[in-house]
C-alpha cells in the first residue's frame, strides 16, 4: 500500500463506487463456479455501471462462470440475463415466474433496443412490477407449484408458460443470470 502510513487507510480513502468495484473484482478473481451478486452495479455512474457490465458478460464468455444476480434494473436483468426470475412482494417472497429472454446471446447496449423482441420483454418485466406482483402476492394462481413456477417467454408465439423440470440442467453451458425483479 505504497503512500498509506496507515495499511487500514486505503480502504476509507475509497469512493462508494471504488469500494463496489474492487469487491466485484475480488469476487471474480476467485472464479467461482456460481458468482453471487447482490444489487452489485447500484452505487456505480451509468458510464461505469456500463463498463463494468460489458466487462461481467466477457468474462462470463471467457470462463462460463454462472452468475447469480439481483437486480431491480429492467434494462440491466434484459441485457445480462437469459433467465429472469421475477419476485413476489413482502417479507413471504416467492419466485413467481421465470422469464426467458429471447433476445440473441450477443446483446450490446447499444442496439439492444432495436431488436423487435426488447419491448415485449420490457413490457412484461415492468408490468409484473407494476401491477401483477401485487395481484400475484395478494391471490397466487390456483395452479401455483412454488418448486416449479411458469417459464416464460414474452413476445414470441409460443410463450405459453412451461414448467421446467429442472433449472439447473437446463443450463449446460454456464451463463450469467439474473435473480430478484421485486417490485
Amino acid at each position: 500500500m505504497y503512500g498509506f502510513k496507515n495499511p487500514y487507510e486505503f480502504n476509507i480513502k475509497l469512493s462508494g463506487g471504488m469500494k463496489q468495484r474492487a469487491g466485484i473484482a475480488r469476487a471474480f478473481s476467485i472464479e467461482p463456479k456460481m458468482l453471487l451478486l447482490d444489487e452489485p452495479f447500484g452505487a456505480l455512474d451509468a458510464l461505469t455501471r456500463g463498463v463494468i457490465q460489458d466487462k461481467l458478460l466477457k468474462i462470463c464468455a471467457a470462463t462460463h462462470q454462472t452468475v447469480f444476480m439481483i437486480t431491480h434494473d429492467v434494462d440491466e436483468a434484459i441485457l445480462l440475463a437469459d433467465k429472469i426470475m421475477l419476485m413476489s412482494n413482502g417479507p413471504d417472497a416467492r419466485t413467481a415466474e421465470i422469464v426467458v429472454n429471447p433476445l440473441p446471446r450477443d446483446r450490446r447496449r447499444n442496439t439492444i433496443h432495436k431488436d423487435p423482441q426488447y419491448y415485449p420483454i420490457r413490457n412484461h418485466l415492468v408490468d409484473f412490477l407494476v401491477s401483477r406482483s401485487k395481484e400475484f402476492t395478494e391471490r397466487p394462481p390456483a395452479n401455483y407449484d412454488p418448486r416449479h413456477p411458469p417459464l416464460v417467454t414474452p413476445g414470441l408465439a409460443a410463450a405459453a408458460p412451461v414448467t421446467p423440470v429442472s433449472l439447473v440442467s437446463s443450463r449446460a453451458a454456464a451463463k450469467p443470470v439474473v435473480v430478484g425483479m421485486q417490485r
